[in-house]
């Protein structure tokens, strides 16, 4: 059985194999930032991993490179052109396709957010809020985060687009993405009287943060820490990355949610 190079400890489902250094990881340490990677900072900025040229890998094997067949490239070239003549010749015969609607066509993430924290989705985590609850804020932020982690696994076959699920579908499940569990954490937080959560999220690593205010200052609810946020930047490895601010807000009417 394979073993994480990071933890150590033994894989019982498929190995993932980093593309930035080819060591094998669970899926706690999976991505870059997770195990300390040393090509983290190319994938930080989107860069793909680097791959060994196909003539260099001849020339090191003292053999010269295999020269491509031109009457393939021809073959190929003719068949696209026959193909778009078809298209233009009989296109206007066929019948209009029908619409169907994009999956990308969603609710705003505000819309999504207002209905992840309507009175019954926090009358639903109530008896969380008051079991892992005490008052303390750095407590209850580590105790919150931690039930989660524990008991809501990442849901590795959920497609990142789709809405957010609300936090009755996620305890329902037992599973869900970063963007879910955040939105379970603050829910929670809500219910347990905290009136000013946020909803953070970091488009250049695609992850999401549950936040509270405490004393004029935002934390990231992190995995493993809890992180300051300076302004509208969140500080990871010495470098600053700019966020997406959702405001949810306690008010006599219900929750209010405001993109900063």
């Amino acid at each position: 059985m394979a073993k994480c190079s990071y933890c150590g400890r033994e894989i019982d489902h498929i190995p993932f194999k980093c593309n930035y250094c080819g060591l094998t990881f669970c899926r706690e340490h999976r991505l870059p930032s997770a195990h300390g990677c040393k090509g983290v900072e190319k994938w930080r900025s989107g860069a793909k991993p680097s791959k060994p040229v196909k003539a260099r890998v001849h020339a090191l094997k003292g053999a010269e490179p295999k020269k491509r067949d031109g009457k393939l490239l021809q073959a190929y070239l003719l068949a696209v052109c026959l193909a778009s003549f078809l298209i233009v010749l009989i296109g206007p015969m066929l019948s209009e396709p029908k619409i169907v609607e994009s999956p990308l066509h969603l609710p705003s993430k505000v819309e999504q957010l207002e209905a992840c924290f309507a009175p019954s989705e926090l009358k639903v985590v109530k008896p969380l809020a008051e079991r892992l609850c005490n008052g303390d804020p750095l407590h209850d932020m580590v105790a919150v985060r931690d039930w989660v982690m524990s008991n809501i696994e990442y849901d590795w076959e959920k497609p990142v687009r789709l809405v957010i699920q609300r936090p009755s579908e996620t305890l329902e499940k037992g599973r869900g993405l970063c963007c879910d569990r955040a939105v379970l954490i603050i829910a929670i937080l809500l219910s347990a009287g905290y009136d000013e959560c946020y909803y953070i999220a970091v488009p250049s690593w695609r992850h999401s943060y549950a936040g509270l205010k405490v004393n004029n200052t935002i934390y990231a609810i992190g995995e493993h820490e809890i992180i300051p946020l300076v302004g509208y930047f969140i500080k990871k490895g010495g470098e600053l990355y700019k966020c997406e601010l959702y405001k949810i807000e306690l008010a006599p009417e219900g929750v209010v949610v405001a993109k900063l």
